[in-house]
């Protein structure tokens, strides 16, 4: 486990602090078998390394460890001690539901630093799904009785195309080598938040009548709406009632009217217009509010 890595809450109940694992760059698998190496004073539980006392299959390789280690360094002397930490402390209030995007993230960093030895003006760099989001520094004083030395709080927001699920933070301290990740919660985004029911007919010979309700069918109120589509069959809107009817191309937009320029929640605006369908009135297509893909029913 000499390359493992794992995030813990400090503050958490016993059995319950370790919040990920991580063998190389892999995580942990709960229902695989590992093979460990260790002395035999961790492998009896020592050092509060219970875990490796329950493991099956013990192999003794013969070797008594303090000799192993004072070959060690008649070997390779001089040495010098790998700064990087395995363990580092991760403290963030998750909300209900978890995080939205462009929401602010606070985390309280520990266990960054060892105590006195590394350069005492390291900094802390964040990045979430590849990119950087900031870089902070680390506070070098002892914390006596526990293992929380170098803390740091960092904030950064949730990328507004952030996907639901869990959303990887990787901690970074370049003067160490130091690298781990966390993961936070990123709540699921309402899918469509509005409905179209789009009817249309033609009148003798070329003209058509249009009748089309927009409803909201989200959270949160849709200011200053405007509802686009395309035409598929050459048709031509020339002007609305209830809302302004542009056209462009096959584009065609419909923006509010200063009576109706909110539609609240679970509120619907319904508008008409007039134009032409010289090859008859096709089904439209892409029906977006204010940039948002709506439902056609």
């Amino acid at each position: 486990m000499s390359q493992g890595l794992w995030p813990f809450h400090p503050a958490a109940a016993a059995g319950e602090r370790i919040t990920q694992v991580l063998v190389g760059d892999q995580p942990l698998d709960l229902a695989g078998q590992y093979a460990v190496v260790v002395n035999s004073f961790l492998a009896s539980g020592g050092d509060n390394f219970t875990a490796l006392a329950q493991g099956s299959n013990p192999r003794d390789s013969g070797r008594v460890d303090l000799q192993a280690f004072v070959d060690y360094m008649a070997e390779f002397s001089p040495v010098s001690p790998d700064l990087a930490q395995r363990a580092v402390g991760v403290r963030v209030v998750v909300p209900e539901g978890g995080f939205l995007p462009g929401d602010t993230v606070t985390a309280d960093l520990s266990s960054l630093l060892f105590s006195g030895t590394e350069q005492q003006d390291a900094q802390v760099v964040v990045s979430v799904g590849g990119t950087q989001v900031g870089s902070f520094p680390i506070d070098p004083t002892d914390v006596p009785t526990t293992d929380e030395v170098g803390r740091a709080t960092v904030t950064f927001a949730v990328p507004a195309d952030a996907p639901g699920g869990d959303l990887q933070v990787v901690v970074t301290v370049p003067s160490t080598g130091t690298t781990t990740s966390f993961a936070i919660p990123a709540a699921e985004v309402a899918g469509p938040a509005c409905t179209v029911d789009y009817q249309a007919i033609r009148l003798w010979p070329r003209s058509m009548l249009g009748l089309v309700t927009v409803a909201n069918t989200g959270t949160d109120p849709v200011a200053d709406w405007e509802l686009a589509w395309q035409f598929t069959n050459r048709e031509r809107a020339t002007f609305g009632l209830g809302a302004t009817v542009r056209q462009r191309g096959s584009a065609v937009t419909a923006t509010n009217a200063w009576w109706n320029s909110t539609l609240d929640p679970a509120e619907s605006a319904t508008f008409a217009f007039f134009g032409t369908a010289s090859r008859g009135v096709g089904t439209p297509s892409g029906f977006m509010l204010n940039g948002v893909e709506c439902t056609v029913g």
